[in-house]
């Protein structure tokens, strides 16, 4: 797709979509948009893409099994929106299962007001910046039973995870190593 930045080549729309082993690669932009409510995303894959494997703000939604490995080929600010996936506005929604990797920038990044969501069983590898990021009034979220490694050194972070403006969060039973 020829798609700009920040615009999905794949939209689950409004409401109550499943995405199922769809792979959105080699995008200009973002490979999988998730915002909305209600959705299901089942061993979907956003790889290679120019900026962002998956994005958006999304309730009530369960991310299961995909992967984001690759992304930002086309050089974007890893600090602005850039790597495997930025949530934003999300709550009440799980990330489960997920194979994140080599993605010029954060791994999995909860961005600006999320709220009760979980992140977990999910192999985190070979990002910059962090590999796991909760971020500007995240909030009661719990990352559990990942496996961070190898995050590569960005400016001022090579954290494996990462909270900062964030409260309120439970970080457990994580195995994090070799983060620079």
């Amino acid at each position: 797709a020829a798609n700009r930045a920040q615009w999905g080549a794949v939209c689950a729309g409004s409401e109550g979509g499943l995405v199922e082993r769809v792979t959105a690669e080699w995008t200009n932009g973002k490979g999988i948009d998730v915002s909305g409510r209600g959705h299901v995303f089942r061993q979907s894959r956003a790889d290679h893409n120019g900026q962002l494997g998956w994005g958006g703000a999304c309730q009530r939604c369960v991310f299961d099994g995909g992967t984001a490995i690759g992304n930002n080929w086309k050089g974007y600010d890893p600090f602005w929106e850039a790597g495997g996936g930025k949530w934003y506005r999300t709550s009440e929604s799980v990330i489960r299962g997920f194979t994140v990797a080599d993605n010029e920038g954060p791994g999995i990044w909860l961005d600006i007001d999320n709220r009760d969501n979980t992140v977990e069983r999910s192999c985190v590898e070979r990002n910059a910046v962090a590999g796991i990021m909760l971020e500007l009034r995240t909030t009661g979220t719990l990352v559990q039973h990942n496996v961070v490694r190898g995050t590569r050194w960005r400016a001022w972070s090579g954290t494996g995870v990462l909270s900062q403006a964030a409260s309120r969060n439970a970080i457990v039973h994580n195995t994090i190593t070799g983060n620079e």
